[in-house]
């Protein structure tokens, strides 16, 4: 374990390193510290209009532009900008209003009555009202197997009056609040979904936010347009130009010779290049980002104790945090980030053993001479593959596993993991939004939306329903031990480590920051040229 120590000591030096730049002054907005290269003041005496055009550089390409459907970071990106929810989070995790000016909540925690703000218009002009909100939630939402779970134990919604919806649920959930603040919980407009159907209005997007879709180039590129009539103030930013440049190094050119502005999600270790380009500016956070190994418990070999828990014990996650992100990663021992409120603390963890793999796979008939086969998958994006790659050569180092990676375009990827489910193993990411009821609901559950992992124990459905029941924080801790101690036990996942996210841009474009909390969902309306 003293490598272990070694990596807890660099990531205190780390913090501590941001600290003092945070406290120097040197940092960018709340949510994300930023390191600004010198030289790169603007010469005194320079007069000119700032720019309003922005061309900003993506990983990948969103699958889906529609909120309720996105589950993926690119996409939450940019429904975060089309789309406006009715309560939002801020950068401390508090609740604070949004398409909605107010709300009360009934003494027994059932009714929220919602009072809406009355000047909002859809980016086509319609009027946004109660009959928008009563459709959103219970016509589409509740419709959607990605947005359904932010809405458990929904009974029904009414309208009160053209400004006013109350929403009534069938029994108390810690995640009423943490459902509405998600960010595919946006809105969207009942007169025009109805007039044109859904495959229309997924080709060309309506909503409230503070920009407008206006056109996409499939592999390349999209086009935004600021919402003038934005009932938050329009946008500094006119007009935005999204380029998915999936190879890091030619992002990083890209934003050296200014033909990028920015770019989201670039990997840490691009980080030194970046420090020491003089236009650009380096932002990072820590954030409830994880990765871990899932298995697709559907493969006969998979369901195997004995395989799960050897892969567990062939992993040395500290050496995989060095390979995949230069150490700037937090190591895990269970299921949830040691930043969320419900973390229910440390837990024995398995260590690297070799021994102990081969042991356990000799007992399910795997050896030299017959050497378990793990068939991988990966994205291209160097945030799945490089840990990916690290993986499978620890895995190969047993003598007694030949694992294999298949690389991947990240939208193929994610249909293997997410829809089709036709992997067999993999590092795959989840995103903890404050209250993990509504991530255990989505993928962990027998019957989750999104239980890529095709993971049925009752158990684990029980002491997680358990919790969402329980109004006392304090309460909830226990029972989520148990739960994360079962999957360690049972290795159904290998939890590998906490994600530091990453951004860059123009040393002169200000307001960029990585949302602490939603990591995903940053805003180009909080952007502007100096």
């Amino acid at each position: 374990m003293e490598r272990k120590k070694l990596v807890h000591l660099v990531c205190c030096i780390l913090a501590c390193g941001l600290l003092l730049t945070a406290c120097g002054g040197n940092t960018g907005t709340s949510g994300g510290a930023a390191t600004v290269p010198a030289g790169s003041e603007k010469p005194q005496g320079e007069s000119q209009a700032p720019k309003t055009s922005l061309v900003f550089g993506l990983p990948s390409e969103p699958t889906t532009l529609m909120t309720g459907m996105a589950s993926e970071k690119m996409g939450a990106a940019l429904v975060t900008n089309l789309y406006d929810l009715l309560i939002n989070v801020d950068d401390s995790g508090k609740f604070v209003p949004m398409l909605a000016e107010r709300w009360e909540i009934s003494e027994d925690g059932l009714d929220y009555t919602l009072y809406l703000r009355k000047d909002v218009k859809f980016h086509n002009g319609y009027d946004f009202t109660a009959d928008d909100v009563v459709f959103s939630i219970w016509d589409y939402h509740m419709n959607k197997p990605v947005s359904k779970s932010n809405f458990q134990n929904l009974a029904g919604v009414e309208k009160i009056d053209d400004y006013t919806v109350k929403l009534h649920y069938s029994s108390y959930s810690s995640i009423i609040l943490v459902g509405l603040a998600q960010y595919n919980s946006g809105m969207i407009s009942k007169k025009y979904f109805e007039e044109v159907g859904e495959e229309a209005y997924q080709q060309n997007p309506v909503g409230t936010g503070p920009y407008k879709y206006v056109s996409r180039k499939s592999g390349d590129s999209l086009v935004l347009a600021a919402n003038e009539a934005y009932w938050n103030g329009a946008p500094a930013i006119k007009d935005i130009t999204l380029k998915i440049v999936a190879d890091a190094n030619s992002a990083v050119i890209a934003l050296q010779t200014g033909e990028l502005d920015g770019y989201f999600r670039l990997p840490v270790t691009n980080k030194q290049e970046i420090m020491d380009s003089p236009n650009l500016t380096w932002y990072e956070s820590e954030t409830p980002s994880t990765m871990y190994v899932i298995f697709n418990l559907d493969n006969p070999t998979y369901k195997d104790k004995n395989v799960r828990q050897a892969i567990a014990y062939a992993l040395n996650k500290e050496d995989i945090v060095y390979g995949a992100v230069d150490g700037l990663g937090t190591v895990m021992d269970n299921l949830f980030p040691n930043n969320i409120p419900a973390y229910p603390g440390p837990i024995a963890d398995y260590e690297q053993n070799l021994d102990k793999a081969k042991e356990l796979l000799a007992a399910s008939g795997y050896g030299p001479n017959n050497k378990l086969n793990v068939k991988m998958v990966s994205s291209e994006q160097a945030m799945y593959l490089k840990p990916n790659e690290v993986f499978q050569a620890q895995l190969n180092a047993t003598g007694v596993i030949n694992a294999t990676l298949d690389k991947m375009e990240n939208a193929s990827f994610t249909e293997a993991i997410m829809t089709a489910k036709t992997y067999d193993c993999t590092i795959f990411n989840i995103t903890y939004y404050m209250d993990p009821s509504l991530k255990l609901d989505q993928h962990f559950y027998s019957n989750g939306s999104r239980n890529y992992h095709n993971l049925k124990d009752a158990q684990i459905d029980a002491l997680g329903k358990a919790a969402n029941k329980e109004p006392d924080p304090a309460k909830r801790i226990p029972l989520y031990k148990e739960l994360v101690e079962i999957v360690r036990d049972e290795a159904y996942m290998i939890p590998l480590y906490q994600t530091y996210i990453a951004g860059v841009s123009n040393a002169s474009l200000k307001g960029y920051k990585i949302p602490p909390i939603y990591e995903s969902c940053f805003r180009f309306d909080l952007l502007h040229w100096e």
